[in-house]
């Protein structure tokens, strides 16, 4: 069973932790600002942690800000 409002969070956090050098809230943020979508540091936590659902651009965006498929985000 799913547990939380998002499939993805944990995906992202481990991608983000898996980067050398890491990629920071504070970093994915940027990117995605640069893309023109506009989740702050403390929204992205709430992502990863489960505790925010993610729109369909939202997911999109971020793979594209952290480099990797659609796939990923929900493996």
């Amino acid at each position: 069973p799913v547990h939380g409002l998002n499939l993805v969070g944990p995906a992202i956090r481990q991608i983000r932790n898996s980067r050398r050098p890491k990629v920071t809230l504070d970093d994915l943020s940027a990117r995605l600002e640069l893309s023109g979508v506009f989740l702050s540091k403390s929204i992205l936590s709430r992502i990863e942690n489960q505790e925010r659902s993610v729109f369909d651009y939202e997911v999109i965006a971020i793979s594209h800000a952290l480099g990797v498929t659609l796939d990923r985000l929900y493996s």
